[in-house]
This record gives structure tokens, sequence and C-alpha cells, in this order.
């Protein structure tokens, strides 16, 4: 079985190759998986990460990353932890928030747009996403709608149209600072850390700073 640990690198800052880069090195030998460094021949923007529909064809099981993601160089292999045959991500929402709550209106959005598929609650986060190849299409015939959508809405929207299994991913394997804030003290128990929501100089400051956490 091929497996990989797919990532976007486009217009990243020194941030990457000094912090990112180097712990999806070593999870990919610890896991025994192929990394595969998707550099974009022209800027892409958010249709960056729209090149998966690609990447996860080239693999039995892809573990998507987004490159601002701090993979723990203890985290278990979650190719073995987690069964083929589903799509995971974590909840994009506070712990308290099961439905998804804050996501309501881009879940009335794109179905307003695209077309009803009765979605009504629970939204993943699509920085780190676990897949086979048969969950390619997630990323497929992205309508870029900027002002309607973001590139992740429509990627839950095609999981769900395609009819996906999806499967919640614990919170530790997307640790991010915009929905656990409580939990910023322990940064050390998450298997990859997400620096979502957090740009520019700060981004810089914040990897810096959770490299030196994260074991």
């Amino acid at each position: 079985m091929k497996k990989q640990i797919a990532t976007i690198s486009e217009n990243l800052g020194p941030w990457f190759e000094k912090h990112s880069l180097p712990r999806m090195q070593d999870a990919a030998k610890r896991w025994e998986a192929e990394l595969s460094v998707v550099t974009p021949k022209q800027r892409m923007g958010v249709l960056g990460q729209m090149l998966m529909s690609e990447i996860a064809q080239q693999a039995d099981r892809t573990l998507y990353v987004d490159a601002d993601c701090l993979i723990s160089r203890e985290a278990p292999d979650p190719f073995k932890e987690f069964p083929a045959g589903h799509m995971y991500a974590a909840m994009d929402s506070k712990p308290n928030d099961f439905l998804c709550f804050h996501r309501a209106g881009d879940i009335i959005s794109i179905q307003a747009i695209l077309g009803s598929i009765k979605w009504g609650a629970t939204y993943f986060n699509a920085g780190v996403v676990l897949c086979d190849r048969q969950h390619a299409g997630a990323w497929a015939d992205f309508c870029l709608l900027p002002l309607a959508f973001q590139g992740q809405t429509f990627i839950n929207y095609r999981a769900r149209k395609l009819g996906y299994k999806l499967v919640e991913l614990p919170r530790a394997w997307n640790a991010m600072e915009i929905n656990t804030p409580e939990h910023l003290e322990h940064w050390e128990e998450a298997h990859i850390v997400h620096a979502a929501g957090i740009y520019d100089q700060r981004r810089e400051e914040w990897m810096e700073k959770v490299d030196k956490i994260v074991p």
C-alpha cells in the first residue's frame, strides 16, 4: 500500500523550511510514507489546495496537511490508527459547538448557490485531512467564488455531495489556537498543531514559539 504525506508550498516564509518541513520529513520516515511537497508552477492562492484532486490519486492513502502545520515527532502513525475507507478531518468549531453553529452561514450560502444536499450541521477544517485515493473528488471541479464561499467550504460540500464516509478526527490531530484557545498550554499533547488564522509576522513568531513546545 502506498502512503503519502502531502502539502502545498507556495509563497511561504522561512518558517516552512525551518519548522514545518523537517517535521513532515521525520513523520514520513517514521510512518514509511512518501512526502509530496507540491509547488505550483504559478501562483494559485486558494486554488493551490485543489491540486489534491490529482495528488490524492497518486497513493492509496494520503495525509494532507497545510504547510503551516507542525507534526509532533511523537505522533502515532495515522495510517495505522485510522482504517481505510473513510475520509477523516477534525471539526472546525469550539469544543462545545458540536453542530458547528458558527459555520451555519457558510453551510447555507454554498447550498443556495451550488444546490441543496440537505447538509444542515457539522463542518470540518480542511487543513488536516486523511483520505483514500477514491476521495480525490472532494477537491475536484472547484468553483472560484471568493465572495460567496471559501475553498474549505467547497471541500466540505463536495465530500458530502459525493457521499463520502466522513469520520471526525480527534482535535489532537488538528489543534488550532482559533478553536481551542483554552488548550494553549497543552500543545505538547497534540499530534499535529495548525497555525490556522495566524498570518504574516505573527505566524513566524508563533511557529518559532510552538516549535519549541511540541515534541
